[in-house]
């Protein structure tokens, strides 16, 4: 059986490690950028209607950008 190559996620990807987002920034606006917390992750799904916006960093965000939560 062949193996997948085990690599750095870091040669696979630009990473970016910024701040978590303030709630001051979240807005209602459907035209603002979505953004996906644990809250909206649900077995095999994303639980659009409980998602909150964002449009605070719009220079840093972009579409098909993935933002990942890590614990420390």
């Amino acid at each position: 059986m062949e193996r997948w190559p085990r690599l750095k996620l870091d040669d696979c990807v630009d990473l970016l490690a910024g701040f978590p987002f303030k709630s001051w920034q979240f807005t209602d606006d459907p035209d603002d950028v979505p953004l996906v917390k644990g809250e909206n992750v649900s077995q095999g799904c994303i639980l659009w209607e409980k998602s909150k916006e964002t449009l605070e960093n719009p220079a840093t965000m972009r579409e098909n950008d993935l933002v990942i939560a890590g614990v420390d």
